[in-house]
């Protein structure tokens, strides 16, 4: 399912997100949180207002390289070719893959309190999504997930579970999903879909946020977090 939804098809939907607009909640204390270990976004690289102004339908390797040297994070990441001529970056610990939009304020972050059992984490657009892997299995999966939906409910406190739709990958034994959404009166979306799984030694986590109002809109975003969620599990495998 991850390939049956390109890249080039996740770029063909940011022509109709113009007002989508992503909310980045932030952790609480217990669980490991990338945006509370990422310095600030460079104030001289200004985010783009909207997604529809990602222009480059590709992340190239020069990109990836420069991004690995930005975040000094060139012993922790190796950069790999992705389909669609696109280039990412796999953790070489955990076998973690991140994949970036051009445009965006892609950020990369090794916590380093040790070389091997470093936790390592990226962001990525053109919808807000964390990576993360922590070398640790002492918590439960579901603590972390728990965490996040706290977070989420702080700014949401209405929301709700809810289905995901049919593109996403089936669940997997061992992995622990969250998926909730507030609404507002006018229709305004606001959503979160989150995983925690054990990928041998590692605990990987990911999120996806966004907020949107209109049919459309909404159809693109949860088509790019199937997406994106897909590529998680046929990462690995790879």
């Amino acid at each position: 399912m991850a390939q049956s939804l390109s890249t080039a098809l996740r770029i063909f939907l940011l022509v109709a997100v113009a007002a989508l607009i992503g909310a980045q909640p932030s952790s609480a204390q217990d669980a490991p949180s990338v945006e509370q270990q990422l310095p600030p976004p460079n104030p001289n690289q200004p985010a783009p207002t909207s997604p529809v102004l990602v222009a480059a339908p590709h992340f190239t390797r020069e990109q990836a390289e420069a991004l690995l040297a930005t975040w000094e994070a060139t012993e922790q990441f190796e950069v790999i070719a992705l389909e669609d001529d696109n280039f990412g970056v796999r953790h070489r610990s955990s076998g973690m893959v991140c994949r970036f939009a051009p445009d965006f304020q892609n950020r990369i972050n090794v916590r380093r309190a040790g070389q091997a059992n470093s936790d390592v984490g990226c962001v990525s657009g053109p919808w807000p999504e964390t990576m993360l892997a922590a070398a640790r299995n002492n918590l439960p999966l579901a603590m972390f997930i728990a965490t996040m939906e706290q977070s989420f409910r702080q700014e949401h406190p209405n929301a709700l579970p809810f289905q995901a739709n049919q593109f996403w990958p089936a669940p997997s034994r061992g992995t622990v999903y969250l998926h909730l959404f507030s609404q507002t009166s006018t229709g305004e979306r606001s959503v979160i879909h989150a995983v925690a799984f054990r990928h041998g030694r590692w605990t990987i986590i990911s999120r996806m946020t966004y907020t949107a109002s209109g049919d459309l809109p909404i159809m693109a975003a949860e088509l790019a977090a199937a997406s994106h969620f897909g590529s998680i599990f046929a990462d690995l495998e790879n």
